[in-house]
């Protein structure tokens, strides 16, 4: 896709074309995915938890009204569960599982229904939606929702992957390096060969993968080989405690002798 953008109202415009469209046509990805292509973005996602996570910014209504001022058309609405359901899809990033989603419009949200077997329209107020309703709003780069919503979004963007990314060591109980792959897949093609040791900087994790960036290369790394920064001091630390108690019984019993 690289940096193309396009109006978010311009895509919420285009759900309304698809009102009564069969849910056999098109489920709630594909529905957000067929707006995007009419307006010339493509994108294929694995179902609405990809989309959830590909937001650069998410939230709930009442937190994206007091951040942008409004709840802004093409804005992408979830219903997301807590409990842990993200596992069972490959998640364990602890974000929830978001189980449906939605397009915002002037009037409401579309959405495709299962339960009602084609795409309809319901209300949105800018609020949570109690007992399974919409709970998240998610907005993302690749739309335009306004100069000031832009701006204040690319601001929070900076702060989301800055919190997002943390410093940690490579570990290996063998070898002296470990392998950074294109995808989170062991299959994946070999981008480098970090050393033991070595600090990067990881990101999200999925199906036991973390996002890693080392030397400007960025790619995927199996997080069993990953060790968080604060995680090795506190070891370091540990290893001196035990190394400073041996030295003290040593000196103990020489001053004993």
């Amino acid at each position: 896709m690289g940096g193309a953008v396009t109006d978010a109202g311009a895509v919420s415009r285009r759900a309304e074309r698809y009102l009564g469209r069969p849910y056999a046509e098109a489920d709630c990805q594909q529905l957000w995915e067929n707006c995007l292509a009419d307006e010339g973005l493509r994108l294929n996602l694995r179902g609405s938890n990809a989309w959830y996570r590909r937001m650069d910014w998410t939230g709930t209504p009442e937190a994206c009204r007091a951040r942008f001022g409004c709840v802004p058309a093409g804005a992408c609405l979830f219903i997301v569960e807590e409990g842990g359901g993200e596992v069972a899809r490959g998640y364990r990033d602890g974000l929830g599982d978001a189980v449906h989603m939605g397009i915002r419009t002037e009037r409401g949200a579309i959405h495709s229904s299962k339960s009602r077997g084609a795409v309809c329209e319901s209300a949105f107020a800018e609020k949570t939606v109690p007992n399974g309703g919409w709970n998240r709003v998610g907005l993302w780069k690749a739309l335009r929702y306004g100069e000031r919503i832009d701006r204040i979004l690319n601001e929070e963007r900076e702060e989301t992957k800055a919190e997002m990314r943390k410093n940690a060591r490579v570990v290996a109980r063998r070898g002296k390096t470990v392998r950074l792959r294109a995808k989170p897949s062991a299959g994946a093609d070999v981008l480098a060969q970090v050393p033991v040791g070595a600090e990067v900087s990881a990101g999200a994790e999925q199906d036991g993968w973390r996002a890693v960036t080392w030397n400007g290369c960025e790619g995927w790394m199996m997080a069993e080989y990953l060790q968080a920064e604060e995680d090795a001091l506190l070891a370091a630390a540990e290893h001196v405690e035990k190394a400073l108690g041996i030295l003290r019984e040593l000196a103990g019993r020489e001053a004993g002798a």
